[in-house]
């Protein structure tokens, strides 16, 4: 069974603390018994099954976002700029875009335990970020990667970035990043 780290997991939980005490109530209610266990015990270090992790994010999105398509993807976003702040931060305004893609496929299996990542099609506005090996890969996960590569490229001074997922074939989820500047 594949799996995540809870690192993310953590930050939702201090999210929904920061956010408003009853957001925890109306989460519960939504997530099954083995969810709501990995939503209260996960550390970033513990390995979590992904389509677990992947029930909490929908839920999570549900509650904060409700009725909004794009609910995963602003949660996610959300969790990227956290998690990139700091120090990360003023290394991400130095190097390029493809730099940091490059970096974030190459640290992917510190995160999951099934995948492989490569970054294909390089030019000097666009990349393909490419995930084989991992057709169960669920489509929270999927919009997860999108807000994470989209802020990335944003945090390297890119304006008008662009993604476009390809889910048109399981055993190699692309996904085609762009920017203007």
């Amino acid at each position: 069974m594949p799996e995540i780290k809870g690192t993310d997991i953590v930050l939702l939980r201090k999210l929904n603390k920061e956010k408003d005490d009853q957001l925890e109530q109306t989460l519960f209610a939504k997530l099954s018994e083995q969810a709501r266990d990995v939503y209260l015990h996960a550390m970033p270090i513990s390995w979590t099954p992904i389509d677990i992790q992947a029930q909490i994010y929908e839920a999570v999105a549900e509650v904060m976002y409700p009725g909004d398509k794009n609910r995963i993807f602003k949660l996610h976003l959300d969790l990227a700029k956290r998690t990139y702040t700091g120090l990360y931060k003023v290394f991400l305004a130095i190097p390029s875009v493809q730099f940091v893609i490059k970096r974030a496929a190459s640290i992917w299996r510190t995160y999951y335990n099934a995948g492989e990542t490569s970054v294909e099609n390089i030019s000097d506005k666009a990349l393909d970020f490419i995930v084989t090996g991992f057709p169960e890969l669920p489509f929270a996960m999927r919009e997860s990667t999108n807000a994470h590569i989209v802020y990335l490229a944003q945090a390297t001074g890119k304006k008008g970035v662009a993604i476009k997922r390809d889910d048109s074939n399981r055993e190699k989820w692309v996904w085609h990043v762009s920017w203007e500047s």
